[in-house]
C-alpha cells in the first residue's frame, strides 16, 4: 500500500433501506480520511456497529471529497482520526 502525507477527506452519508417498520430511515454521516472514494465507502460501512445498519441492508445516499481552504486542519484532523498511528505532535 502506497501511502503519502496527506489522505484526503471525503464525507459519506448513508441510511438503511426502508422497512415495513420505519418508512423514513435516518440518515448517518461521517467524515473519513481514505485513499480513494471506494476506501472511503467501505470504511463507512465497516465502522457503524452492526446493530445499527449493514452494507446489505443499506445504501450509500451520498459521498463527496471535502477539500479543505487550510490544508494544516486537514492534516491536524487526520492525525487526531486515526489513533492507532504514533503521534507526530512537536
Amino acid at each position: 500500500l502506497k501511502t503519502s502525507d496527506t489522505l484526503p477527506e471525503y464525507k459519506v452519508v448513508g441510511c438503511c433501506l426502508p422497512a415495513p417498520k420505519c418508512h423514513t430511515p435516518p440518515l448517518y454521516q461521517m467524515c473519513i480520511f481514505a485513499p480513494n472514494h471506494v476506501v472511503a465507502k467501505f470504511r463507512f460501512w465497516r465502522f457503524p456497529s452492526p446493530l445499527t445498519m449493514k452494507e446489505s441492508s443499506g445504501e450509500t445516499v451520498y459521498y463527496r471529497q471535502v477539500f479543505e481552504k487550510l490544508l494544516l486542519r486537514a492534516q491536524e484532523l487526520q492525525h487526531l482520526a486515526t489513533p492507532w498511528l504514533p503521534r507526530l505532535h512537536t
